[in-house]
């Protein structure tokens, strides 16, 4: 027998979802995932550490992020046979082929190799088409008078008031909803509480400044009112780009959402104000 320890860094993507973690167990029936009996060996959350022993045998350990279909992992890690203790750490990030979810760290597996090629292929359309229009929204000027128009998008139980420039983006995982324009980029997160026990007491803005802790932000990052709201940046290291987020929290009868509004961090002062209309036109149903 050996010891398996997996880490999970802190991260600002998906701070409040609970990572599933599963070992490849041909005796167990209690989940199919990637076509794979498996069994659970425990929960990850941010910042979290899973610590417990397994068999000397080579296996796959597979980490479902939130509430995504469980036969479907977000990312697969591939256990030699032998009786050395194995640490793991994963956090949640993105990049090409990844939309948030959990990701092993230095994953040099065939089959950690495979599996991104494959995300790779997924989401490859979705990242080069959503740069160009931010690019293109950033050096162009409005061509159509009536794209800045209102319309009402509905998603995924969330429903916000935006201009006809938008699109709905198509999922790229089980879970996140999103909307684009040439110059804006809008994603929702939901964090339930039954998900999270514990959670379901606190107000909006208490759950606002929990998420900025844990993310490396202070309780003065948080903008009070009637929807309590953080600012985050971000830099694109390989592209030099830098991004700007609003995060609006909202809270509904058994969840929170936070709800992204992301631009370029040198043109964000352009889109503040339709941001911030944009957000008060947000309202939630039943999915």
């Amino acid at each position: 027998m050996r010891q398996l320890t997996i880490r999970r860094e802190k991260a600002w993507l998906n701070s409040g979802k609970t990572d599933h973690v599963y070992i490849e167990d041909p005796s167990s029936s209690e989940a199919t995932i990637d076509g794979t009996l498996c069994r659970k060996l425990g929960e990850l959350k941010n910042g979290g550490e899973l610590s417990l022993t397994i068999g000397d045998e080579a296996a796959r350990v597979f980490v479902v992020t939130g509430r995504r279909k469980k036969n479907k992992s977000s990312s697969i890690r591939w256990l030699p046979a032998g009786q050395e203790n194995i640490i793991l750490t994963g956090t949640h990030q993105l990049a090409l082929g990844v939309n948030g979810e959990f990701q092993f760290i230095d994953d040099t597996s065939p089959e950690g190799a495979k599996q991104r090629k494959k995300a790779n292929k997924r989401y490859m359309l979705y990242i080069i088409v959503f740069a160009f229009l931010l690019t293109l929204g950033r050096n162009l000027a409005k061509s159509v008078f009536s794209s800045d128009r209102a319309k009402e998008f509905t998603s995924g139980g969330m429903t916000i008031t935006l201009t006809k420039a938008f699109s709905v983006k198509d999922k790229i995982s089980d879970e996140d909803v999103g909307f684009y324009s040439n110059n804006v980029l809008v994603l929702a997160y939901e964090e339930t509480f039954e998900e999270t026990p514990g959670i379901e007491p606190l107000t909006a803005e208490e759950y606002a400044v929990l998420l900025a802790k844990v993310n490396g932000l202070s309780e003065k990052d948080v903008k009070s009112g009637e929807i309590p709201s953080m600012d985050y940046e971000a830099k694109d290291e390989e592209s030099g780009k830098s991004y700007k987020y609003r995060i609006f929290i909202y809270k509904t009868e058994d969840a929170f959402w936070n709800v992204q509004f992301i631009t370029f961090a040198d043109s964000f002062s352009k889109y503040e104000e339709k941001i911030n209309t944009w957000a008060s036109s947000v309202r939630f149903s039943a999915d």
